[in-house]
């Protein structure tokens, strides 16, 4: 069989990592067993002409084409663009997608005729698409492509969201390139990154001085993160910092135990399968797919757990003589089971292979799947936002375009203009458009757009957030998956500006963008900016509450709870939300906010949780103790930061600032009502009514 193996990224040797390294094994070892290879990925970014060194290879701006890794390589600047003409000219068989915007260079794949493996070997979702690509219709369950996981966590992710079936096969490891005789008198850490933990790793050496530590630079980490990680390191004489290696059997060769701390799910953990052929157990995260690398051969803590929980798993590894004989055996026996020897792992993909191959001549016999059946009405309420309305529309058109069961209902709350018509003109073949006559307030704006949609399910987002190319295909998934839940919940992720400021860079670490609030497990706020609920449900609760200018969206939340509405909130769903705004802007929104609060408690007559606002009348003692809290939610907010110190300061205090501003917005509106309640103001109405 010809297998062409594609990636959105670059390659050996301008790019390491796991899933690089696991797709070089796999050429290597198909092509061992007669298969004839080819690898297409990225050219490194930038326009200049770029020489490698004696006995490399040279790339240009159209790219290259090399066999230094000992199978075919073609390098492209676009290689999503490419795979039409390397499909046409090298003929293959099976394309095996492993890296970048999946999805899309998945179902170019399929265009071009050519079955094709999706391999996930991440959980990172903003990567399945290319960002700001153009409109792609891409099918889920098409009979040309097959799904496989590296580890049964990321199988569930992907499961769990989009109601695919995957197979899993782990990274192929082969024992001959890691296998090493070990001196064991150091803990590695592996690619020091703070997502990888490197805040415990530290924190361990710290504490048990008399360990030496091997911090090993990796890919992940360049120029500035190694001068910073440097003046980290340089109190500790314990830690010693290695260059990064393309034989990993030296790093290996002085190991005793293998820390992975990492605070981000990593959906295997190759590291930790490398360092168990030669018998070193790892302490890790209990986090994403490292419960089912490490196995028996480590110790695994959870990420939350205190320092002390960490030094004490480090002091059984490295104290304890017959525990830490007991993990060597044990990480040995693990990585020598069948499912992990290169063999097996190479005889599987070429079973799934060989299984799409036959699936050809039934292409014409497709079914629509379950996930294009269901109805979507997204309404979006716009006022002054003409821009951010044409961003958020390019992020919308591939989903909504090609799927004749979605809609897409714009209001424009009293603003309409030129810029607007220019953008709707744009859009205009997707995009149902309603432009109201005077400013009423977003609330309304919703209602009209609810009343306008034909489909069962409402969709709301806002002009100051873009959708993630597979935004709606994760909520109809959800719908699936939970189809009891009449309202679905998700989240904002921070999105960058085009120029980056301080205070923007404030508003991301400080976690000042719209995101669901929990009161005992309990949905207490569901944002609009990324909400859905079932038609029948929106309007038995009489949708938005038309007098609120802020707080609608907790309103509609409690109106929902009231009812009884079965309410799933998921935390990965979610939208990229604008992060460009002005001091002023910031500070005046909040203090609205704090207006809409009170206002809300007066609608709901419900007492509040006083860890989020006052029940009634409170003294100054009340305010006092508060504002304290206040003070130490800023600390705890930038306990784990990585900023400078000069820096986390003024966050912490522009964290208090907010926060005070949404209070001193709630003391108004409740001295304006109690002022409006008052016996001499009911006097005055009847006066000169």
């Amino acid at each position: 069989m010809r297998f062409l193996f594609v990636t959105g990224d670059e390659h050996l040797p301008d790019n390491e990592g796991g899933a690089r390294r696991t797709a070089h094994y796999l050429c290597l070892g198909l092509q061992a067993k007669g298969h004839v290879v080819q690898m297409l990925a990225a050219t490194l970014p930038g326009d200049e002409e770029t020489r490698r060194g004696p006995g490399r290879y040279r790339i240009t701006r159209s790219g290259s084409r090399d066999s230094t890794l000992g199978y075919p390589v073609v390098r492209r600047t676009k290689p999503w663009n490419a795979i039409p003409d390397v499909i046409a000219e090298f003929g293959p068989s099976v394309a095996i997608v492993q890296t970048g915007s999946r999805f899309e260079m998945a179902w170019s794949c399929v265009e071009a005729g050519t079955p094709t493996i999706i391999y996930l070997n991440d959980v990172e979702m903003n990567e399945l698409f290319r960002r700001n690509a153009g409109p792609r219709y891409f099918k889920l369950n098409h009979p040309l492509i097959r799904y496989v996981a590296n580890s049964n966590f990321t199988a569930e992710r992907y499961r769990g969201l989009f109601g695919i079936e995957l197979l899993v096969i782990p990274p192929l490891v082969p024992p001959e390139i890691y296998q090493t005789p070990s001196r064991r008198e150091c803990a590695v850490f592996v690619n020091p990154a703070e997502i990888k933990g490197l805040d415990v790793a530290l924190r361990l050496a710290r504490a048990r001085p008399d360990i030496p530590f091997e911090f090993v630079l990796s890919w992940g980490i360049k120029g500035a993160e190694i001068a910073t990680l440097r003046d980290k390191v340089r109190s500790l004489p314990n830690v010693a910092l290695r260059e990064r290696t393309e034989d990993m059997r030296d790093v290996y060769a002085g190991a005793r135990v293998l820390l992975v701390p990492s605070r981000w799910d990593e959906a295997w953990g190759r590291v930790v399968s490398e360092a168990h052929v030669s018998g070193i157990p790892a302490l890790a995260s209990r986090r994403g797919g490292l419960p089912e690398s490490v196995g028996p051969g480590g110790i695994l803590v959870d990420p939350d757990a205190g320092p002390a929980h960490w030094l004490a798993a480090l002091s059984r590894l490295w104290d304890d003589t017959e525990n830490y004989d007991r993990l060597v055996r044990s990480a040995i026996e693990h990585s020598e089971r069948p499912e992990m020897q290169p063999e097996s792992i190479l005889r599987r993909f070429e079973a799934v292979a060989r299984e799409i191959a036959r699936d050809i001549p039934d292409q014409a016999h497709e079914t629509r799947p379950a996930l294009d059946r269901i109805g979507l009405s997204v309404v979006v309420a716009t006022h002054n936002r003409p821009d951010g309305l044409d961003r958020l529309l390019r992020s919308l058109r591939p989903q909504i375009a090609f799927h004749p069961a979605r809609e897409l209902i714009v209001v424009n709350d009293g603003t309409h203009d030129e810029a607007y018509a220019q953008v709707i003109d744009r859009h205009r073949d997707f995009v149902r458009y309603i432009a109201l006559t005077r400013n009423i307030g977003p609330s309304h704006a919703r209602n009209v757009g609810a009343a306008a949609a034909k489909n069962k399910i409402l969709v709301f987002t806002d002009d100051d957030c873009a959708a993630p190319p597979y935004w709606l295909d994760w909520l109809c998934a959800l719908t699936l998956q939970h189809p009891d839940a009449e309202v679905i919940g998700g989240t904002t992720r921070p999105l960058a500006p085009a120029r980056q400021t301080l205070f923007s860079s404030f508003l991301a670490h400080a976690g000042f963008y719209p995101r669901p609030h929990l009161i005992d497990g309990r949905a207490n706020t569901l944002v609009t900016a990324n909400l859905a609920v079932r038609r029948i449900a929106f309007v038995e609760v009489g949708g938005f509450d038309e007098t609120l200018m802020t707080g609608e969206d907790h309103n509609l939340t409690y109106k929902l709870w009231r009812r009884r509405s079965v309410i799933h909130c998921d935390q990965n769903w979610f939208v990229d939300h604008d992060m460009t705004s002005t001091v002023r802007r910031h500070f005046r929104r909040y203090f609205e906010y704090g207006i809409g609060i009170h206002r809300c408690a007066l609608l709901e007559r419900q007492g509040w949780n006083n860890a989020y606002m006052p029940e009634g009348r409170q003294g100054p003692r009340y305010w006092l103790w508060r504002w304290r809290r206040h003070i130490r939610g800023a600390r705890a907010l930038f306990a784990h930061s990585t900023l400078n110190r000069r820096t986390q300061r003024l966050f912490r205090w522009l964290s208090i600032a907010t926060w005070l501003a949404m209070d001193l917005g709630y003391l108004r509106a409740a001295r304006a009502y109690a002022k409006a309640e008052s016996p001499r103001s009911a006097w005055r109405k009847r006066l000169f009514r």
